[in-house]
Formats: C-alpha cells, structure tokens, sequence
C-alpha cells in the first residue's frame, strides 16, 4: 500500500480480483497459487459447520478477528471458501494497539494479504488506557470494544476467533495458577456473547498447523509479545508449555479435555443450585420490587455448606458478577449462618463487587447498583 491512514479507522475492499498480472508466473508463483486453492477446496468440517448455522440463521455477513499470525490467515482461508459457498460477506478485522514498534508494518502486511487472496478488511485503531490488571488485559479490552463498536455500525452479530487448542490449553493453565475455581477451568467457550455479539472460536479443539502456510509460502506476523516472558501468556509459553510438549506432546489435548470435564461439572453445579433455588424459594428482581434477588434465610441453613457455597456463586452469577474467592466467601456464609434467622440481632451488610448482601425480615436479600 502506497500510504496507510493511521490513526484513523480505514476499509479496504479487494474482493474484486484483480485482472491477470502483465508477466508470465513463475513455477514456484504458480505452485503456491495452485497449493493456495487446494486448500481452500477443501471444505474444513468445524468453519463449515459455523458457516451453515449462519446461513439456516439468515446471516448474511460475518466478521473475522484478524491479527495476521499464522492462526488467524488459517482461519480467514478457510473462512472464505465456507462464505463463498454460502453467499455470506467475510470481513477481516485487524486492530492497531500501537504497542509494538512495527505495528504499522503489520497493517502494511495485512493489507497485502488482503488484495493478494481478496479480502474485505477494517483497520481498527485503539489507543490503550492503563489498567490495573496488566498492559495485555487493558489490550484485550481495547481490541473487544473496537471490534464490537464496528460490528455494531455494520449490524454484524457473529465474528469469528481463530483460538485453537494450545491457546486453550495455555488459558486454563494460567487461571489454574491465578486461583481459579471450577468456572473458569472450563477455558475459553466455543461460543461466547459480549454485548449481543456472538464470537465463535470454530478452531478451539485443534492445532494449527503452519507448514500448510509455509508450503504455501503465505507470510505470517509473529507477535513478539506472544513469547515475552513479561507477560503472564508469554511466560506460561516460554516455561511451562514448552517443558510439557517435550514430555508430553499430547498435553495441549489433555488439558483441553479436563475443560470439557470441568464444563460438565459447571453444567451439574448450577443443576444442583436450581433444586436448592426452589427449596429456599429464591426470587430474583422480576418478582420483588426492590431487591434483585432473595431467599428464605432459615431454609439456606437447612443446606449443606457446600451447597450453602454453591447457591451464592449461582446467584452472584446470575446478577452478572465475579465469584468471592475462598476467603470472602467463608466469610458471607460465617456472617449469613451465626446472624438471628430474622435478621433482628445485627446489621448485616456485605458489599461484593456492586452488590449489597443483607438480612431483613427473615430473608436474605441482595441490592445491586442504585438500589442501595
């Protein structure tokens, strides 16, 4: 490209092929254009499906989180042939976090891509605020907004990630060490909603396998935050991943697998939370005029503590927030259990995130937002 306008939020639109160079190919142009449709022939079974349910849904474009490493172009190639099969507009979209020193080259890249193998692409630009969790969490944020506020102006509810399988395997290790509970051991969703737009990862149970992009001689970007050891994802990479494929080259698998395990166990956790929910007549906001949810205190205590634990996360999830951790949560249930089943004999108020827990008239009640 001649000039990229940075700073500034750009289309670009090659899906008009270009007419035949003025210059006979060479053998090897010719065996990468001709490895290059092959691939794309071949119907991938897990994007295909996607873009199926897109179209039985009336879908008529997607979006494709695109940073232009070796995962995300697989994803686009394969992403095309199932779109042209089924009529639906792909756009790619490429964010510009201006952290790295060559991310003007990596647009740069990206768009030649796309006029190489006729794509529609936005270049999205972000500036990254300071956070309190950490320059890649802050990154993450930016990059969800900006792709949500763009499909949003282009009423586009489904974009696709190109996650895949080592990436999962490294999620569910870094919130293994970070503390996590059964939640967050599932891993990243194969289908997950922000903000009422779907993003489907069609790759998350598998490897990518660059050597067909190779082969194809198909330039990639390598991110060299990925490998940093300064960030927690590139620390885990360099330390841990690394240690485990040379003892196990099956872990990325392994690990995956426990997430679905710990899914199914998610799934009978909130079961059990439903049985208790009725028996302690738990109401949420729709049928109180005040509160967001409450229960009879007396019949919580009939429960056992663990079930005690498990109704609380079920209901803080349900009002949209955090889970305590261990301590807090001793704590809430110390405070629930020691106080008068009518809530007579002190003041309760436990404040979790932007929610209120206290005790009157025999319930206990939880207040979130302007309602305390």
């Amino acid at each position: 490209m001649d000039e990229l306008q940075k700073k500034r939020d750009s289309t670009y639109d090659f899906r008009i092929k270009t007419t035949a160079p003025d210059r006979d190919l060479t053998e090897k142009e010719k065996k990468d254009i001709e490895f290059i449709q092959a691939f794309q022939r071949f119907k991938d079974y897990d994007v295909d499906k996607c873009f199926k349910e897109f179209s039985e849904l009336g879908i008529d474009k997607v979006a494709l989180g695109f940073s232009g490493g070796a995962d995300s172009i697989t994803l686009a190639l394969k992403a095309q042939n199932s779109a042209d099969r089924y009529n639906i507009e792909l756009h790619l979209m490429h964010v510009h976090h201006g952290l790295i020193a060559t991310a003007d080259e990596w647009v740069e890249h990206n768009l030649n891509f796309a006029q190489k193998h006729g794509f529609l692409i936005h270049i999205l630009y972000v500036v990254i605020e300071s956070s309190k969790k950490g320059i890649e969490e802050a990154a993450r944020t930016a990059r969800y907004r900006a792709i949500i506020d763009k499909c949003r102006s282009l009423n586009i509810s489904d974009v696709l990630l190109a996650h895949h399988i080592v990436d999962q395997a490294e999620t569910i290790l870094f919130r293994l060490i970070r503390g996590t509970g059964i939640l967050g051991m599932q891993g990243m969703p194969s289908v997950s909603t922000k903000e009422g737009i779907r993003f489907h990862r069609p790759l998350l149970h598998r490897r990518i396998d660059r050597k067909l992009l190779e082969n194809a001689n198909i330039k990639y970007i390598e991110d060299p935050s990925n490998n940093d050891p300064k960030f927690s994802r590139g620390s885990i990479r360099n330390h841990l991943s690394e240690a485990f494929s040379d003892i196990f080259w099956t872990w990325p698998e392994n690990v995956g697998r426990f997430g679905q395990y710990c899914e199914d166990v998610q799934d009978l956790l909130v079961e059990l939370a439903k049985i208790d929910a009725l028996y302690v007549n738990l109401e949420f906001g729709i049928h109180r005029k005040k509160e967001a949810a409450s229960f009879d205190l007396l019949h919580w205590r009939y429960i056992s503590e663990l079930r005690q634990k498990n109704l609380l996360r079920y209901i803080l999830g349900e009002l949209n927030q955090y889970n305590p951790n261990h301590r807090k949560m001793a704590e809430i249930v110390r405070q629930l259990q020691n106080v008068h089943q009518m809530g007579t004999d002190r003041e309760i108020a436990i404040k979790h995130e932007s929610v209120l827990i206290t005790v009157e008239e025999g319930r206990v009640k939880f207040y979130q937002g302007n309602q305390w």
